[in-house]
């Protein structure tokens, strides 16, 4: 999906036998466009200030065998931690250091 149409309702992906799909997740309410940065800008997809201790995910599958909805569960447990960024292989990841 574009992320200019992140509003409009997603239209279902077509996988072929063999095949797969790569996606990425994110609440379309914290993605936005910066003029500063000249790019798209993706917020946490949870805030501490959420609370929330759960995420729920549907996942609808079709087939010509009818239609499947898979739910997933993901627990979440808040810790701060103090982290450093490292850049490599062109991204950053987030290190804790213990």
């Amino acid at each position: 999906m574009k992320l200019l149409d992140r509003h409009d309702a997603q239209v279902p992906s077509v996988v072929v036998k063999g095949s797969c799909v790569s996606e990425s997740l994110a609440v379309k309410n914290r993605v936005f466009y910066s003029r500063d940065l000249k790019r798209w800008v993706f917020e946490n997809l949870l805030r501490d200030a959420d609370k929330l201790t759960q995420i729920k995910i549907l996942l609808p599958i079709e087939t010509a065998g009818g239609r499947r909805d898979y739910l997933f569960v993901f627990s979440v447990h808040w810790e701060n931690r103090k982290v450093r960024a490292e850049f490599d292989t062109g991204r950053w990841f987030y290190v804790s250091e213990k």
